[in-house]
C-alpha cells in the first residue's frame, strides 16, 4: 500500500526558512539596481515592477514574459529567463546555509513520522475512510513516497535522517508504516540542476517561441529534464501518483506551472475509486477561529475548489469530491525549532560586529 506526499515551499517556509516568493522578486529587485546588473536582469525587473502581485507565480509569468520579444529575439528572452534561475538558485544557496545537521537531527523523526500518523487528528469520519482503505490490505507494508518539489536540501536531509528507504515510520501489527521513495522532482542545488519553467508550451505567450523547440527544451520543465539533463524525475514522480492508494499534497499551491501534476492526481482519482485525496492547507491553518458551520464549510469548499479548478474544473468532479479531505497544514511535519530563531541570531551578530 503507498502514500505519495506531494511538498512544495510551504515546507522549508514552516521550518522557518524565509522562501516566500515574495522575498524572492525583492531580491531581483535589488540586484537589477547593482552597478554590474546585467541586461537580464534589468530586463526581468522593468516587468516585475509593472505587476509584482502577478510575478508571485514566477514560473508562469516566465511564459508570459515571452509576449514582451519579437521575432529574432529567442536567445535575448532565454537569457533573461537563464538569470531568472541563476539568481533563485544563488539566493536559496544563501538560505540553505542557515540549516544545520543539528536542526535535521532535531525535527526528521517526527516530521517523517507524521506522515504516517496525522489521521488520528482529523475528525471521526474523515479518520474511518482511511481505515475502509487499509482495511482489506492490513497485512501489507504500508509506503510512504516523497516528490519533493523543493530546490533545497531540507526535505532530503530529513528523509534521509529518519533512515531512508525501508525505515520503519511506526507498527501497524503485522506490518509497518515505512519510508518510501524520494524523488526531488525538479533538481537541487546540490546538483546544479534546478529546472524553472512553465508546464508546457501553451504557457509560452508567444506563438513563435513557443513552437520553437530550442526555446521549449530549456523552459519545458518535462522537456528540460529529458534533453537537457536526461533526467525522467517528472515520470517517476507521476508514477508514484498513479499507483498511489492515498494522495496529499503540502505547502504548494495549484498554478499553472505544474499543471499536469494536478490533472495526473485527478486521474488517478477517477481510475482507483478507492484513492483518497489530502489537501493540507496553510489558509485553513490561519483561518479565523469560527464556530459557525456555514463559515468552516465555505472555507472547506474554497480549498477543494482551489484544487478541482487547476485540475481540470468543477465539471463532473462529484465523483472525487467526496474523497477530498482539506484540513489544517500544521496537522502534519510538525518542527520543534525554526530556523528563524538561527536567522535573527545570526542578524545581531552582525550587527554587533561579531
Amino acid at each position: 500500500m503507498h502514500s505519495v506526499f506531494l511538498v512544495g515551499n510551504g515546507f522549508d517556509m514552516a521550518a522557518g526558512l524565509k522562501t516566500a516568493p515574495k522575498l524572492f522578486l525583492k531580491h531581483v529587485l535589488e540586484i537589477s539596481q547593482s552597478a554590474d546588473a546585467g541586461p537580464g536582469a534589468k530586463g526581468l525587473a522593468a516587468s516585475i515592477k509593472k505587476d509584482v502581485s502577478a510575478w508571485s507565480d514566477y514560473e508562469s509569468q516566465i511564459g508570459a514574459h515571452a509576449a514582451a520579444f519579437g521575432e529574432g529575439q529567442a536567445d535575448e528572452y532565454l537569457e533573461q529567463a537563464s538569470d531568472l534561475c541563476n539568481l533563485l538558485g544563488e539566493w536559496l544557496l544563501e538560505k540553505e546555509e542557515l540549516v544545520s545537521s543539528e536542526f535535521v537531527g532535531s525535527n526528521a523523526a517526527g516530521c517523517m513520522a507524521s506522515m504516517a500518523s496525522f489521521q488520528r487528528q482529523l475528525p471521526e469520519l474523515q479518520y474511518r475512510m482511511f481505515e475502509d482503505v487499509r482495511r482489506n490490505r492490513a497485512h501489507e507494508d504500508w509506503h510512504f513516497d516523497v516528490a519533493c518539489f523543493n530546490y533545497t536540501s531540507l526535505m532530503r536531509r530529513m528523509y534521509e535522517s529518519a533512515g531512508g528507504r525501508g525505515a520503519i515510520l511506526r507498527g501497524l501489527g503485522s506490518a509497518n508504516c515505512r519510508l518510501g521513495n524520494f524523488i526531488q522532482v525538479h533538481g537541487s542545488l546540490e546538483s546544479d540542476e534546478i529546472i524553472c519553467g512553465v508546464d508546457n508550451a501553451g504557457q509560452i505567450a508567444n506563438e513563435a517561441f513557443a513552437s520553437d523547440c530550442s526555446v521549449t527544451k530549456f523552459l519545458v520543465k518535462g522537456e528540460t529534464e529529458r534533453e537537457v539533463n536526461a533526467r525522467e524525475r517528472d515520470h517517476e514522480g507521476l508514477d508514484l501518483i498513479a499507483s498511489a492508494d492515498i494522495i496529499c499534497i503540502y505547502g504548494m499551491s495549484f498554478g499553472a506551472s505544474d499543471a499536469r501534476w494536478w490533472s495526473a492526481v485527478r486521474s488517478r482519482m477517477v481510475e482507483n475509486q478507492n484513492t483518497l485525496l489530502v489537501l493540507f492547507s496553510y489558509k485553513m491553518a490561519t483561518a479565523p477561529k469560527t464556530f459557525s458551520a456555514y463559515r468552516r464549510g465555505k472555507l472547506l469548499d474554497e480549498v477543494i475548489d482551489s484544487f478541482l479548478l487547476a485540475s481540470g474544473g468543477l465539471e463532473e468532479s462529484d465523483s472525487i469530491r467526496g474523497r477530498i479531505i482539506a484540513t489544517e497544514s500544521g496537522k502534519v511535519f510538525p518542527f520543534n525549532t525554526q530556523l528563524e530563531d538561527r536567522q535573527d541570531e545570526r542578524a545581531s551578530h552582525e550587527q554587533l560586529g561579531q
